[in-house]
């Protein structure tokens, strides 16, 4: 009896071992149902979901048919634009709430087109043997975009709420004075454009998609809240930030923390037929079932998948 109960007691360590706390960071702003699919799939004991739904966005659509003691919609939401700061701040507030509930773990940025790749048995065993690993692509960002100088130099101003209408700038120009007469840009933006950008921070970045143990987050944090303004007055006029304000941050981070150990991202982006300058990623469908799984063992997330094109793809990625 006693030589039994001290096998399950080990077995039972094991297995808590494995469980590794994942705390899922969601940005969503549409398509509920897909959400709540991407939630049930993930969703365990050592799962816990903090959600950001778009302040344009009627929540209620999503908190009508996604409900657990393990979820909980964050009420400081943002209204979210492409390519723009704002984005960065709904995923910081995200943070914050994943924080100030003490989670240990990892922290696992995901949005609602993100999906599995990858089984929870895998995810758990693949997360546990890199518990003091952070996955964020940080690469120079002149080795990343030819035009790189257009996040680094120029300032980004929104023309509109619309997808991509936005105008970019390094000085006050004929271009520049021709948007203002337009009424794109205010008369505020041409006594910004009279400033040199600048970051005292070498510049990295790479996929938007990432994950952190919760000590490394607390530490980007930190470091966050002590340079806020430095950061957000740069960062609040960079095209698409998000490709390069975690990078940037994290890698300034480990040049004070050496121990803080970064490896590429988990999450699969196709951008390849999109090319450098699409504003979206290729769009995943069954298709793309065969690519998906002969990914190599560290991807375990791709996006992104739109189910009101095809579902099938997920129906056929849940069977692996």
């Amino acid at each position: 009896m006693v030589k039994n109960q001290r096998f399950w007691q080990i077995k039972t360590k094991k297995i808590l071992k494995i469980m590794i706390q994942k705390n899922c960071i969601i940005l969503a702003h549409t398509n509920a149902s897909q959400l709540k699919r991407l939630i049930e799939r993930l969703d365990s004991k050592n799962t816990a979901f903090y959600i950001h739904i778009d302040k344009k966005s009627d929540i209620r659509q999503f908190t009508d048919i996604i409900k657990g003691e393990n979820i909980k919609f964050i009420e400081n939401r943002i209204d979210c634009l492409w390519g723009d700061f704002s984005q960065i701040r709904a995923t910081l507030n995200l943070i914050e709430a994943v924080l100030n509930d003490k989670q240990g773990g990892f922290v696992i940025q995901l949005t609602g087109q993100d999906y599995p790749v990858k089984s929870n048995d895998y995810i758990n065993k693949y997360i546990e043997n890199h518990a003091d690993t952070n996955f964020v692509d940080c690469i120079p960002v002149e080795n990343i975009w030819k035009n790189y100088k257009i996040r680094t130099e120029s300032y980004k101003f929104n023309v509109s709420k619309g997808r991509g209408n936005v105008r970019t700038f390094n000085k006050i120009s004929k271009s520049s004075l021709k948007s203002f007469f337009k009424g794109e840009i205010t008369f505020g933006n041409l006594i910004i454009l009279l400033k040199k950008r600048y970051l005292p921070l070498k510049q990295y970045g790479g996929s938007a998609w990432w994950a952190m143990n919760t000590d490394t987050m607390q530490k980007f944090f930190d470091y966050y809240k002590q340079n806020e303004k430095m950061l957000v007055d740069f960062f609040a006029y960079t095209l698409c930030p998000d490709e390069t304000f975690f990078a940037t941050v994290i890698k300034a981070v480990q040049n004070q923390d050496n121990s803080i150990k970064i490896e590429p991202s988990f999450t699969f982006v196709d951008w390849k037929k999109a090319g450098e300058s699409a504003a979206s990623p290729e769009l995943l469908t069954i298709n793309n079932l065969e690519q998906l799984k002969s990914l190599p063992q560290q991807w375990l997330f791709a996006r992104k998948f739109d189910t009101n094109v095809d579902e099938k793809i997920l129906d056929e990625l849940d069977k692996i």
